[in-house]
């Protein structure tokens, strides 16, 4: 735990931070490299069967929106290892490997949740950020 509370942020880069989640869907913050939140979005997993869940139809134009907003030519996507990770990663993954975000270079890293959905409930984390919506705020707290 100790190792982990003293892993420096992502300061300095403009990061994409994705909450990957089902019900309250996947919250996106794009926070610049001085840490203030720019653009803020949501996307949500459809569920096609039993077990099989996919991105819905937004996820891309969304991402593709927030990627718009960067005036970096590199950046980072940061997605949180927590439920529906894996299919968010995906997703990630195969934009980049498209060039979709061309001309700018976008790479992305899984990063832990540890916290910061508790964090982001709190007083402390409202003053922080208190224009953003407590669903929106555990995903402006990754960078």
């Amino acid at each position: 735990m100790r190792e982990l509370l003293l892993t420096a942020p992502l300061k300095g880069h403009l990061v994409l931070a994705i909450d990957p989640g089902y019900s309250s869907g996947c919250k996106c913050a794009l926070v610049d490299a001085s840490g203030e939140v720019v653009e803020t979005g949501v996307f949500y997993l459809v569920q096609r069967s039993k077990e099989h869940w996919e991105v819905d139809s937004r996820a891309e134009g969304v991402l593709l929106r927030m990627a718009s907003k960067c005036r970096s030519s590199k950046w980072i996507i940061a997605v949180g290892n927590g439920t529906a990770s894996r299919m968010v990663q995906c997703t990630v993954a195969s934009l980049i490997k498209r060039n979709a975000f061309s001309p700018v270079s976008a790479s992305f890293c899984v990063i832990s949740e540890c916290g910061a959905s508790i964090y982001s409930a709190t007083e402390l984390a409202a003053a922080e950020l208190p224009d953003l919506d407590i669903n929106i705020r555990s995903a402006a707290l990754f960078e």
